[in-house]
């Protein structure tokens, strides 16, 4: 990178302390500084072999919904604040759902991981608008459960085929980053399983109660009936 392009992406950052001014303005700095904060270009795996340290050091080179779904996904409650401080919910797409269909507060809520909630509720964060449905919620997450899994044993089985290589070193990192993201659709499956049985438990103890009231009203206006025949 020449000079005058550092000079110019000092200029930029003095004159933004806080972040991008626009999300046009960030994607562009995104851009540009790109190839020198990452070195070359991760592949879809790699993002999720990161530390919290490289995560927030490659914040301004990847997207902002990439950054704040990877943080999300690795329930790094630090990285998640500093990027909400850093950066807006525009700039962070926070309400922009993923290819799966799901937004980052989806994510945190579905591994029952309160405090990355409520941060990204006090944000501004929002559900995914595709899903009208229980019923809908939990066919997708069935579906990812799904597809990760027979990703995973199909990339193990080529792994045990074809011994040490250099292409087998890469289906190996490969291989882990969908046995890690089977793990992390099991347990949105778990949690939203939870979550609807709480949900069940706790209109039957509403109905319940309702019933109860229900006859101590009808028990009450006998008596007051009785009273005024007498």
């Amino acid at each position: 990178m020449t000079q005058q392009m550092q000079n110019l992406q000092l200029t930029q950052s003095r004159k933004c302390p806080g972040g991008p001014a626009s999300p046009s303005a960030a994607k562009r700095l995104y851009r540009n500084l790109s190839e020198k904060l990452r070195g070359s270009t991760a592949s879809f795996e790699d993002t999720y072999f990161f530390g919290k340290t490289d995560r927030l050091r490659k914040a301004s080179a990847m997207q902002g919904s990439d950054c704040i779904f990877e943080a999300v996904e690795q329930q790094d409650l630090d990285s998640v604040q500093i990027l909400l401080y850093q950066f807006s919910a525009e700039e962070l797409d926070l309400n922009t759902p993923n290819s799966q269909g799901l937004t980052p507060l989806d994510i945190s809520i579905m591994t029952n991981n309160t405090p990355i909630a409520k941060l990204l509720l006090r944000a501004g964060g929002r559900e995914s608008p595709h899903f009208v449905s229980v019923e809908a919620r939990e066919a997708l997450i069935g579906s990812l459960v799904q597809e990760a899994e027979l990703r995973a044993a199909d990339l193990s089985s080529q792994a045990q085929r074809e011994g040490l290589s250099l292409e087998a070193c890469q289906k190996d990192k490969t291989l882990k980053a969908w046995e890690w993201r089977s793990k992390l659709y099991r347990r949105m499956r778990a949690g939203f399983l939870h979550a609807r049985q709480y949900i069940y438990y706790l209109y039957f103890i509403i109905m319940y109660l309702f019933y109860f009231l229900l006859r101590a009203y009808a028990r009450t206006c006998v008596c007051v009936r009785a009273c005024v025949c007498a």
